[in-house]
């Protein structure tokens, strides 16, 4: 039974992998929301780091999006609100 619980949570973690490095991939998609964004950019920059997997555009294209945004996240990587306009 432990080997199903963690196939099955590293499963879960590839596919959070998966959605992470699309959102961070097309970071100026509507598809998507602020939250969201927020969010894979934080397991990119706190938990995952594998920032060879994703391109310089991208990488320049999530920096363009958060300069003028600043994000309050909790312990769990989770965000608590948006102040815009800094």
């Amino acid at each position: 039974m432990d080997n199903v619980q963690n196939e099955v949570k590293q499963l879960d973690v590839e596919m959070n992998m998966a959605k992470t490095l699309a959102i961070i991939a097309n970071i100026d998609s509507k598809e998507y929301t602020d939250e969201e964004k927020a969010g894979a950019i934080c397991l990119i920059v706190l938990k995952f780091i594998e920032t060879e997997k994703i391109s310089k555009e991208s990488m320049l294209a999530v920096i363009k999006w958060l300069f003028d945004r600043e994000w309050v996240v909790n312990e769990n990587y989770e965000v608590i609100y948006e102040v815009q306009g800094l």
